[in-house]
């Protein structure tokens, strides 16, 4: 439990097992602009291309909250994307990272991690925890459906 007056960071890690060889796992990670923020969990997401190359997402969380994330690394050799959010309107934390990871499950699955950093506003550690791991979830749940669901 944290202690609700300090905004100490808080880590949520999360994977999910996919039925798909890794390669096939990584391109539709990629695809997906990384999972910034998990299809399927939030209505109002948009993704917006710059001509310099930077990948945003825009997230409406509800009434007048809403942050912009964007994608800050991506390897393919090690299938490791990296993002941040870099404007955040109304959200319970002042920073916000996020690391996706694909690795071997065996020889024919893999395994898909998300890793999020944040610090929450003072009294809302527990409640931005149990939020992010809510979100991611049910992230993950839905990025299993459409990866195991596409054509290889």
């Amino acid at each position: 439990m944290t202690d609700p007056k300090d905004p100490t960071p808080i880590t949520i890690e999360r994977s999910i097992e996919i039925e798909r060889d890794p390669d096939a796992c990584w391109s539709a990670v990629r695809a997906l602009e990384g999972l910034l923020v998990a299809p399927g969990v939030f209505d109002g997401v948009t993704t917006e291309r710059h001509d310099d190359g930077r990948i945003e997402q825009h997230v409406r969380l509800g009434e007048g909250v809403h942050f912009r994330a964007r994608l800050e690394s991506l390897d393919d050799e090690r299938r490791v994307v990296r993002g941040r959010m870099v404007e955040g309107v109304g959200v319970p934390w002042t920073d916000y990272r996020s690391t996706v990871t694909v690795e071997a499950a065996g020889e024919t699955a893999s395994r898909i991690v998300v890793r999020l950093d944040c610090v929450p506003l003072p009294d809302t550690g527990d409640t931005v925890a149990a939020m992010l791991r809510d979100s991611l979830d049910l992230g993950l749940a839905e990025a299993k459906r459409r990866i195991e669901a596409a054509d290889d």
